[in-house]
């Protein structure tokens, strides 16, 4: 039964999180789904904030999310309206940010989580304390020991059909790999990319904004003069905001 436990190589997902509030929460969501794909992260980002709103009883006005960049799980046009029109209505969250990490740059909380997690189950395994050859097995192990860590089983991953909708009226964003701010309103979505000269909005699925406008616009906390560059026959709009110097634009 042990060697059948060391040579069995069946695997199991690990989505790792940690809730930064009032209070600190490590969390984890293990599944048999090994898919990293745009419906997994739709189901796990909204199981943790629904077990974040049950744990503490407090309703989420704002949402800021960080994560690396991988292009089929986080930073696409799907998840993006996914937020919008999902996430957004469903939770009564009235604003998400999404910041992107910079490719390969250091590591941070949820990377510890993972490691934490997989050495507490491999010690349990090689004392023979426990068997693991699935999600379940995996989360029964790990829920043994105690850790502070929260622990969530999800076997199989299924997304509602308001969800599948979302992904599927998701709208071209231009450029949107060299964006790496978002922040993102129920039907807006506003996409920062900041160089050394410039900093460039892509604003999208705004309409009645002409070419050549002058208009103002609200990113995070703060109020922004901007000229309107370019319109497209999808209703992107592309904004150059003025930039603050001292009291002067």
């Amino acid at each position: 039964e042990v060697q059948s436990a060391h040579w069995n190589q069946r695997q199991v997902s690990l989505f790792t999180a940690y809730i930064w509030a009032e209070e600190r929460f490590p969390i984890v969501i293990v599944s048999d789904d090994k898919r990293h794909t745009k419906e997994t992260v739709g189901v796990f980002l909204t199981t943790i904030i629904q077990w974040y709103t049950n744990e503490t009883g407090n309703q989420i006005t704002t949402l800021t999310i960080w994560s690396d960049g991988a292009a089929s799980q986080f930073k696409n046009k799907y998840i993006m309206n996914y937020c919008s029109t999902y996430i957004i209505p469903k939770h009564k969250i009235q604003q998400v940010n999404w910041r992107f990490f910079a490719t390969s740059h250091g590591k941070g909380p949820v990377d510890g989580i993972g490691a934490v997690v997989k050495r507490v189950v491999f010690q349990n395994v090689r004392s023979k304390a426990t068997i693991v050859q699935n999600a379940e097995q995996f989360y029964e192990s790990f829920i043994k020991h105690g850790e502070k860590t929260r622990m969530i089983l999800i076997s199989d991953v299924v997304g509602d059909s308001e969800m599948t909708k979302s992904f599927e009226t998701a709208s071209k964003i231009p450029n949107i790999q060299s964006l790496h701010d978002f922040a993102i309103l129920h039907g807006n979505i506003v996409g920062e990319a900041t160089s050394v000269n410039k900093i460039q909005y892509e604003v999208i699925s705004l309409d009645k904004v002409i070419l050549n406008d002058w208009v103002t616009a609200i990113f995070g906390d703060h109020w922004y003069v901007g000229f309107v560059e370019a319109t497209d026959e999808d209703n992107f709009v592309t904004i150059r905001f003025m930039k603050t110097i001292g009291k002067n634009w």
